[in-house]
C-alpha cells in the first residue's frame, strides 16, 4: 500500500477501532511470511492500562493527528502503528525462497528470528510491507 491509499483509508476509521491487518515480514535463510492479525489502529503506548511510559527517546515521531501514521526521524521510513491483538485469528502463511512451503514446515527449518518475542503491546509495521488493511 502506499501513503496516499493508507492515508485516504484512515479517514474512514476513528481511533482504538479493531481492523484486520495484513503485511509481510522477512526472515533468514530465505523464508518471509504472510501475516494477518486483528489490530486496533490509533494506540499509544502511554494509554495502554499497565504500560509505565519512560523517558527513552522514540525513533519515530507522529505525522498525524490520529497517531497512526510515524515516520522515522534519521531517515524517513514510514510506518502504521498498531496493537495486534493476539488470538486465534492470527493466520501466517510462510514462504521460502517465493515458493509458499506445507503448513507443518518442520520447526527446526524456520530461522531462530521466527520466534523472537516482542513484548511490546504497541507495534510498528513499515508501509511498505502492508498488504491490506480492512
Amino acid at each position: 500500500m502506499t501513503i496516499e491509499e493508507i492515508r485516504e483509508m484512515l479517514t474512514t476509521y476513528k481511533k482504538g477501532t479493531f481492523t484486520r491487518i495484513k503485511y509481510t515480514k522477512t526472515y533468514s535463510k530465505g523464508f518471509t511470511a504472510e501475516v494477518e492479525v486483528t489490530s486496533r489502529l490509533g494506540c499509544a503506548y502511554a494509554n495502554l492500562k499497565g504500560v509505565e511510559v519512560k523517558g527513552v527517546t522514540d525513533y519515530a515521531r507522529a505525522i498525524d493527528a490520529d497517531r497512526i501514521v510515524y515516520e522515522n526521524v534519521k531517515n524517513g521510513t514510514l510506518y502504521i502503528q498498531h496493537e495486534p491483538i493476539e488470538h486465534e485469528y492470527r493466520r501466517t502463511r510462510w514462504f521460502k525462497n517465493g515458493v509458499e512451503v506445507a503448513e507443518e514446515v518442520a520447526i527446526e527449518e524456520l530461522p531462530k528470528s521466527a520466534f523472537k518475542s516482542n513484548p511490546s503491546p504497541v507495534k510498528r509495521l513499515k508501509i511498505e510491507n502492508i498488504i491490506s488493511i480492512r
